[in-house]
């Protein structure tokens, strides 16, 4: 077995003349540190927003690479090779064994929900792989990475694995805490697009637009200014906004576990937010938010509903579920 290790880099970035910080991965192969390229560049371009999802992607690379190397057909090869040679089998074989491990412990976690989000992120891996035309035996459109723990065949493998006698019920009971209520497929641009048509108030469709784009939580996309202040003064509408740089930074105060959180917006996404919500919807709304409240609206708050009621994560949850009932008619 090889050993991966992450750690986290912070430097100027020559593309983009800004500071990142992102996490990376080093191999140790033969008494020699070795970079493992292609996971590398695509923990710098696509985890750049949030350091803790970097760390996270990380991790998950690291441990399957990790299982690979304890795999015959991979013995003997450089882990650097590891995305070239991993098929849709590989994937799948990864999550049997870590339920395996789970079950021979009798542990809750990982649930066997989070071991197939965990699969999915490889699948965003091995996608951009394919989107920037790198070799991968990987196959996206096939669903032959998702294992069946409640299959009979696959039951009798994981028994064998973790030497311990358990049926689908076993499984059932270590997984209460999540409950698998989740889809087992990754969203489509396709589905994005028709769920996006499916919302009745603009507002949703502008904050699912802009979540899209940045990967903020519900909780801090209701707090996202019209104007900001403190380190985000420099939050206004687009038009308004400084031009030069294709994105900026902006600071979620009291987000997840009370942290804060650095995000990265494109300049982009911002001038689609004022064309498709502030431009035509704003200004009317917070007239409404005045009448209703007695009090000007504050520039704290931008997406208003069509009442003038500001977006709250609970309307943005029900709103999404009426739209999925819509697309599904």
């Amino acid at each position: 077995m090889i050993t991966i290790r992450k750690a986290k880099i912070a430097y100027q970035s020559v593309e983009s003349n800004r500071h990142v910080k992102h996490y990376i991965l080093i191999a140790e192969e033969a008494a020699q540190n070795v970079l493992l390229s292609y996971p590398n560049i695509f923990l710098y371009t696509s985890t750049l927003s949030s350091i803790k999802t970097s760390e996270r992607y990380a991790s998950i690379i690291a441990m399957f690479f990790t299982f690979l190397s304890t795999e015959e057909k991979f013995v003997g090869r450089s882990a650097s090779t590891y995305h070239i040679l991993a098929d849709n089998r590989d994937i799948k074989r990864w999550q049997e064994s870590r339920q395996a491990e789970r079950m021979k412990r009798q542990s809750a976690r990982p649930s066997s929900e989070t071991i197939f989000e965990d699969a999915k992120v490889l699948l965003i891996f091995f996608q951009w792989l394919n989107a920037s035309g790198h070799l991968t035996n990987v196959k996206i459109d096939l669903k032959t990475w998702i294992p069946d723990f409640k299959n009979e065949q696959m039951l009798s493998y994981i028994r064998e694995k973790a030497k311990v006698s358990i049926s689908a019920k076993n499984i059932t009971v270590l997984d209460k805490e999540s409950r698998q209520k989740k889809s087992n497929s990754l969203i489509t641009n396709d589905e994005i697009k028709t769920l996006l048509e499916s919302y009745t108030d603009p507002v949703y469709k502008a904050i699912f637009s802009l979540g899209l784009g940045s990967a903020m939580r519900p909780m801090d996309l209701c707090k996202f200014p019209y104007i900001g202040a403190g380190k985000n003064k420099h939050i206004l509408s687009y038009s308004e906004m400084t031009k030069g740089e294709s994105t900026v930074e902006y600071t979620v105060h009291e987000s997840k576990g009370k942290k804060t959180r650095t995000i990265i917006l494109n300049m982009k996404d911002l001038e689609v937010l004022e064309n498709a919500y502030i431009k035509p919807f704003y200004a009317e709304r917070a007239r409404k938010y005045k009448e209703k409240y007695g009090k000007p609206c504050p520039l704290s708050i931008l997406f208003l509903n069509e009442k003038g009621d500001p977006v709250t994560p609970a309307k943005i949850s029900n709103r999404t579920t009426d739209a999925k009932k819509k697309r599904c008619k």
